[in-house]
């Protein structure tokens, strides 16, 4: 791929600096005995946070026998490492505001994505729900940002056959794997994840990204997509037909083993419309 500067593309592109209040539950989350009466007071006080939160956990996606009603409640379900991955993404959906015309479309997919890849990631092993739902939000982030900075984005695109970082790059001399990379460690994300958001359009990730989770998320991240698309019939990104192979052989999924993770995946998104 491309090599691209990352401070050319940081003086043209605006990149959201991370929200106070994720910035207090990070600093409360750090201390070697965190409150967690705390972090569940700051999270109930943003009540678009903690609605999100409370709705995604109790989702068919994440399978609890208990349901959540509180804050405090998720805390003590999930898990305080959990629900903060959890919490990073919904703050990005807030700071990033309307960024592009196609806002609505693009986070309407990209929840519908997370979603998906939590169920996926229950499927498989190496991958926390928490982890998987967090990357499926952010590993997109940097389109509603390239399109903030170039009103022609969504025209340039078109429906895009080629692999999209490519004509990104093309078009605009960056692309959004890099820029949701950038996002993802402005904002002092777990390493993997800002891995695996850099590099989710890079098939040689499947050979070289060792055994660690970046590969695996990727993998998930290109199952979830493909569910979205074919759920919706529409037409699936570019490089997927040449990636689809790797990513069955990384993961050990036969041909129907994938076919029935996807229509698994199918139904319970249905359940959640």
């Amino acid at each position: 791929m491309m090599k691209l500067d990352p401070e050319n593309i940081l003086n043209n592109i605006k990149i959201p600096p991370r929200p106070a209040t994720l910035v207090e539950l990070m600093e409360e989350q750090r201390k070697e005995d965190p409150d967690f009466k705390k972090l569940a007071g700051l999270m109930g006080k943003d009540v678009s946070l903690s609605a999100a939160l409370l709705k995604t956990v109790n989702s068919p996606f994440f399978g609890l026998r208990s349901k959540a009603s509180s804050a405090q409640e998720a805390i003590h379900i999930l898990g305080m490492k959990n629900v903060m991955n959890l919490v990073s993404g919904f703050s990005l959906k807030n700071a990033m505001g309307k960024a592009g015309p196609s806002a609505e479309r693009f986070w309407s997919m990209t929840e519908s994505v997370a979603l998906a890849s939590a169920y996926i990631a229950s499927r498989l092993p190496g991958i926390a729900r928490d982890e998987a739902y967090t990357f499926g939000l952010f590993h997109n982030c940097g389109m509603p940002l390239l399109e903030s900075r170039f009103p022609e984005y969504q025209e340039k695109m078109g429906t895009c056959r080629n692999r999209i970082t490519s004509v990104e790059e093309a078009h605009f001399s960056s692309n959004h794997a890099t820029i949701g990379y950038l996002l993802t460690k402005s904002w002092n994300l777990p390493d993997e994840l800002c891995k695996a958001t850099q590099r989710h359009h890079d098939p040689t990730v499947f050979a070289d990204g060792g055994s660690g989770k970046t590969p695996t998320l990727v993998a998930i991240g290109m199952l979830a997509n493909n569910a979205y698309r074919t759920l919706h019939k529409l037409e699936n990104e570019g490089g997927w037909e040449e990636d689809k192979e790797l990513v069955l052989d990384y993961l050990g999924l036969s041909e129907l083993e994938y076919q029935d993770l996807i229509e698994s995946t199918h139904q319970v998104m249905g359940e959640a419309d």
